[in-house]
């Protein structure tokens, strides 16, 4: 039997998903603390080679080229997302995405934005491609292994492995096309840096 929590929990939790609106990292902490923190503990894990398995899916990755469907994403770049999204794969978030979605949209301080990616993550669901038990992410409704919104699976995502189906969450070569082709949408530039330094005058 399921049992609705008081009313004040209720209210108390919805003011907490909200205000991490206001302390995105990158906002709360700066850009420089924000990329001085990337080094974490499992990217490092990997790098040494402990983590035997996404190891494995890492140079299987660069051998068979997965993004050779998206001439304008470089590979590297790809998993690179990969991990500082997910850990590869392994921390995707377990909110329910349309719940998120829809408490974004009823706050009201990004209506707009939140009621159109609700509406496509029920699109998703109507469409069959994936039921709602599917979409777990982020508080911000942001799912699969590399973190796309509902709209940018609607848009971007493919079927990298040719299975019919085409699932961000459970299948590394559908995640990784996809963020390929999202990226060459967007229009990187192969041979182009992906950040640049400057100096301004003083």
């Amino acid at each position: 039997m399921h049992i609705e929590p008081p009313r004040r929990l209720r209210d108390i939790a919805l003011a907490q998903f909200v205000d991490a609106l206001d302390v995105l990292p990158a906002h709360a902490i700066g850009r420089h603390r924000m990329l001085g923190r990337l080094r974490l503990p499992a990217f490092e894990r990997q790098q040494r080679g402990d983590d035997v398995e996404q190891a494995s899916i890492a140079r299987s990755v660069e051998r068979r080229r997965t993004t050779r469907s998206s001439p304008g994403a470089p590979r590297e770049i790809v998993l690179a997302i990969w991990a500082m999204e997910s850990a590869f794969g392994k921390i995707q978030g377990d909110q329910d995405v349309i719940r998120s979605l829809a408490s974004l949209a009823a706050q009201g301080r990004r209506r707009a934005w939140a009621e159109g990616e609700l509406i496509a993550a029920l699109k998703i669901v109507g469409s069959g491609e994936a039921p709602r038990s599917r979409l777990k992410g982020s508080w911000a409704g942001a799912m699969g292994q590399t973190q796309f919104l509902p709209s940018v699976f609607l848009a971007t995502a493919v079927d990298g492995d040719r299975d019919g189906v085409r699932d961000i969450w459970g299948s590394t070569p559908d995640a990784l096309y996809s963020t390929g082709a999202y990226m060459a949408k967007a229009g990187w530039k192969r041979g182009e840096s992906w950040h640049r330094e400057v100096v301004l005058p003083s």
